[in-house]
């Protein structure tokens, strides 16, 4: 309610649909991202440290497993190099540089 009394735009909640993905589309999500870091262990995503496992949605976007109304998007070039992650919490979003 605050973003929106804010005047921020917010992204209404939707159903996450879990996909597979193998270890090299997930592996180039790896690195830090300002203050963020991510890296995979065992052909998973994991945000900052071990406990906060993501699950992909598609081949560029992922959701939390422990909660699913934050997601975290990957941007990439025209090369497929990843240049910065926009997190969506509760369909606010913030977008960090690689």
């Amino acid at each position: 309610m605050s973003a929106i009394m804010l005047g921020k735009d917010v992204k209404t909640p939707y159903k996450h649909n879990k996909i597979e993905l193998d270890f090299i589309s997930i592996k180039k999500y790896e690195g830090s991202y300002g203050k963020i870091k991510f890296f995979e262990e065992n052909g998973v995503l994991y945000y900052q440290n071990s406990n906060i496992r993501l699950v992909p949605e598609s081949k560029t976007k992922f959701f939390r497993e422990s909660d699913p109304n934050i997601t975290y998007k990957f941007v990439t070039d025209k090369y497929g190099v990843v240049k910065k992650v926009i997190i969506s919490k509760y369909g606010v979003e913030e977008i960090i540089n690689k």
